[in-house]
């Protein structure tokens, strides 16, 4: 009830976040009791004993219903916990959390590759945490291009074009994986673990910039998002595609 109560108090664009929403997902050790909530929003006032995050980097994926009340995903409320738990007990919670099955190291990965860029407090932490886990080997590229392929054709689209020259100057001879030409769209499928993708974030990003400048839009598809959601992939494209004709 006290949750209920200090959530109506904050407001309806908030979410339960950090301790609060780790307990709800009965994630361990963390402390208990804690009212905790994110909103973008400053016009909240203060309210004894509730924590209110203002944050502006919670996309909608990040964050599910539960029991009428918006509440961050498993993965989202880890990355957000390792901004205010120790090296040690942050390492615990995700070790619990996998083996439990009520997230897995690609999907938390996948949450700090969505908020790297802006920053995010504790995300080197979380880094570390996961890179003495999950070395891993990045999935083959017959293996993503089915993937990919099939969430295409699923939804209805043409094949696009593969190992299509990359539009930029600087990256030279380099190809992007698909391409749909007509529409100055790049689709890539990275299978790289998430330690490689955070290594090479300064490097993927340049060259998605330099294809902006001719004029192509790049859309990059994790093998995470490949393998646990097809549809919503194939949905992208068509939407990106839609958008990419009117413009």
């Amino acid at each position: 009830m006290a949750t209920w109560i200090a959530w109506l108090e904050v407001g309806p664009h908030a979410v339960r976040s950090h301790e609060c929403a780790g307990e709800g997902w009965t994630l361990h050790p963390i402390e208990t009791g804690r009212l905790t909530f994110i909103t973008d929003h400053g016009d909240h006032h203060r309210i004894p004993g509730v924590t209110v995050h203002q944050l502006k980097d919670l996309l909608p994926a990040h964050v599910v219903d539960v029991e009428g009340m918006p509440t961050t995903t498993v993965a989202r409320t880890i990355v957000d916990l390792a901004a205010v738990v120790s090296f040690e007990r942050l390492a615990r919670v995700v070790e619990n959390g996998v083996n439990e099955k009520v997230t897995t190291d690609d999907a938390i990965a996948a949450v700090v590759h969505d908020v790297t860029r802006r920053g995010k407090r504790g995300a080197n932490k979380l880094r570390r945490v996961l890179a003495a886990r999950t070395p891993g080997e990045p999935v083959p590229d017959s293996v993503l291009e089915r993937m990919l392929l099939g969430a295409l054709r699923a939804a209805g689209l043409a094949d696009p074009v593969p190992q299509f020259p990359h539009p930029g100057r600087h990256p030279g001879k380099g190809l992007v994986d698909y391409a749909y030409p007509h529409a100055t769209l790049i689709l890539e499928a990275d299978g790289r673990r998430w330690h490689q993708r955070m290594a090479d974030l300064k490097r993927d990003r340049a060259r998605d910039n330099e294809a902006a400048r001719a004029g192509w839009q790049t859309v990059r598809f994790m093998h995470e998002e490949l393998e646990s959601d097809p549809d919503d992939v194939g949905l992208a494209v068509v939407e990106t595609l839609a958008h990419r004709a009117v413009a």
